[in-house]
């Protein structure tokens, strides 16, 4: 399961030192898409996060899944983790932007980029659909956005 990709790959102590310096309050716990097993033997909190992440096919070569994140995997979360991730990470990083497109079109993603949002269209795009084309941005997204506070809280800005 992949609900946000990356323009590069990252190592997991990369993911885990991000975090730590980003959100030191909020527990997240990564486990390797290709060992899932681990997952039902892992012991967390409660309230901490759980995601996945490893490599994938296409132009965006890198996955993260968003398992539970505060209780919570809505869009804003994705969006706001997306933004995150990209932010820290120097990289884009695109997620499902179906809630902040234009009419009732199912291909819209919201796609991070040196700290903008933009709307994009991801029909016929990877790694959607597997075409090995990069996703079409449409217009830059000016109304404020969901993000991560220090704590891991979603909120607008």
């Amino acid at each position: 399961m992949t609900d946000i990709v990356l323009s590069r790959t990252v190592e997991h102590l990369e993911l885990v030192e991000m975090f730590q310096k980003t959100l030191p309050t909020l527990p997240i716990s990564l486990v390797p898409l290709d060992d899932l097993r681990a997952m039902s033997e892992l012991s967390r909190p409660e309230d901490s996060g759980l995601l996945t992440f490893g490599a994938v096919e296409g132009v965006y070569p890198f996955g993260i899944g968003v398992v539970d994140l505060l209780g919570s995997v809505g869009d804003g979360v994705l969006v706001a983790l997306a933004r995150h991730l990209s932010e820290h990470l120097n990289c884009d990083a695109v997620c499902d932007g179906t809630a902040y497109g234009d009419g009732s079109h199912p291909y819209f993603s919201v796609f991070w980029r040196s700290g903008e949002g933009w709307l994009a269209d991801d029909s016929g795009s990877d790694p959607y659909d597997g075409t090995g084309e990069a996703i079409r941005p449409l217009r830059r997204l000016t109304e404020p956005m969901p993000w991560l506070d220090s704590t891991g809280r979603v909120t607008l800005r």
